[in-house]
């Protein structure tokens, strides 16, 4: 982490701060902002957590960007806090200015910080596959790696000599019970969650169920409920078949985050791949 030397407000001003000066070509940016703060769990105790530890301010070329910011508060359950801002330009001298600011407690941190391009008014799409790394697939479309997630476990399946063959984007799977914390600016925003049932079926010989009724979870949205009772062998209907559902006008919650929890009711819950899109015109 980058932090300031100190949070006493005796010190000099200058030891309570710091500042990134980035210089950018002109144009629109994204900003991210990520924070994994040491302090998680103060003095080893593993039944209280460090939040109200730690409070600064964040600039952007001399205006708030957040105000009184406690980033473990702000990551809940999560290890890592990110933080996402649209519409970023340079200022008048062609760089970006960042001051990290610190109110009382700890000093001021930044873990890592992330300048990509973006589109004015509107927030680039995000789209993540359970798979270690990113890539493309054959339409063209850009996937990162699993990110963002809270709990769970990866599990990359292949296909059985008499299956169908499973696409390269649902050969990854996260299951359990699990989460995603997705960062996003303030807005409104349209969520595709894919799925793919690869275990429970007649093809797999460790299977101990086979068919509908075998994996049974909800999903949830910032607390709002998406799916109830969701059976992917219902929807698609059989094994090995890909399902999408698309849910929309879904806001962000005080944290930036668009929380999807998934809740196993009968085995574990599971999901192949996310996409987050701006619906702002």
């Amino acid at each position: 982490m980058r932090e300031a030397i100190s949070a006493d407000l005796t010190t000099p001003q200058s030891q309570r701060q710091f500042r990134y000066n980035i210089p950018v070509h002109s144009g629109v940016y994204e900003l991210r902002l990520y924070f994994a703060d040491s302090l998680r769990q103060p003095d080893g105790d593993q039944k209280e957590d460090a939040q109200n530890y730690r409070h600064f301010q964040i600039n952007l070329n001399g205006h708030p960007l957040l105000l009184d910011i406690d980033p473990v508060a702000d990551a809940g359950s999560a290890a890592v806090d990110t933080r996402v801002f649209r519409d970023v330009y340079p200022d008048s001298d062609g760089k970006l200015h960042l001051e990290f600011l610190s109110s009382w407690g700890r000093p001021a941190f930044v873990s890592a910080l992330e300048l990509t391009p973006g589109t004015p008014g509107k927030l680039n799409p995000i789209r993540l596959s359970a798979h270690q790394s990113g890539f493309v697939d054959a339409d063209g479309t850009r996937w990162s790696g699993d990110n963002y997630f809270i709990g769970g476990r990866t599990t990359r399946r292949r296909d059985p000599a008499t299956a169908p063959k499973i696409p390269v984007l649902y050969a990854g799977e996260r299951h359990g019970n699990f989460s995603y914390a997705i960062p996003v600016a303030p807005g409104s925003y349209t969520v595709k969650l894919h799925f793919l049932e690869s275990f429970f079926s007649s093809l797999i010989a460790d299977a101990g169920c086979r068919g509908a009724g075998c994996r049974v979870f909800d999903v949830t949205c910032n607390g709002v409920l998406l799916l109830q009772d969701f059976d992917i062998l219902q929807a698609a209907p059989g094994a090995f078949r890909p399902v999408v559902r698309e849910f929309h006008g879904l806001h962000p919650n005080g944290q930036g985050k668009l929380l999807l929890s998934f809740s196993p009711k009968v085995n574990y819950a599971e999901v192949r791949a996310i996409e987050v899109i701006d619906e702002a015109k």
